[in-house]
């Protein structure tokens, strides 16, 4: 988090060229996969994701739709994205601020999805559900996602995607369903 401090944001969202922000956020440097948002997650910098969103949020850049879906659901050479960090190294403070992000640049819950769809072995939700020393958020980060992709129960395309997220990870479910205690 100190290193976030230590970059003038301010400068960052003033820069001239548009086009070279715009690529900064959206694009890893060429032979990587050094994405600054994932870099800044894997790192438990959240302040410097939020940095980052706002930098995408700025008059000077505004990232378009299509721009915030390609941001939010960048993936690093180890396959995860932001919500895999999100979900290891943030707080509920830290999830519930990107999901107010995902939700204010994509309210269609397609961006939230495709992170929730991404396949074994770093599925998200599959890894969150994995590490017990999350179980007592289980239900309530659970339940938070689904909704997050939405409470329209009257939406037959996002319920099924709900339903997907859950088939996903329909073994660890099974296998918490049947633990007693």
């Amino acid at each position: 988090e100190s290193r976030s401090a230590a970059i003038p944001w301010d400068k960052f969202k003033a820069l001239e060229n548009i086009a070279e922000t715009k690529d900064f956020l959206l694009q890893a440097p060429t032979g990587t996969d050094a994405y600054p948002l994932l870099l800044a997650a894997k790192a438990g910098n959240f302040a410097g994701v939020r940095q980052l969103i706002e930098v995408g949020e700025s008059t000077r850049v505004s990232l378009t739709r299509d721009e915030w879906s390609t941001f939010f659901t960048a993936r690093d050479g180890d396959g995860k994205n932001l919500l895999n960090y999100v979900l290891e190294k943030g707080s509920q403070s830290d999830l519930d601020h990107v999901l107010v992000e995902m939700q204010k640049h994509d309210p269609s819950g397609v961006v939230l999805e495709a992170l929730l769809s991404n396949p074994n072995p770093v599925n998200p939700l599959t890894d969150f559900l994995s590490d017990p020393s999350q179980e007592p958020r289980y239900f309530h980060v659970m339940n938070q996602l689904l909704n997050g992709i939405s409470m329209d129960f009257s939406d037959e395309r996002r319920q099924k995607a709900r339903m997907t997220i859950l088939l996903a990870n329909q073994e660890r479910l099974v296998e918490l369903a049947n633990v007693t205690d």
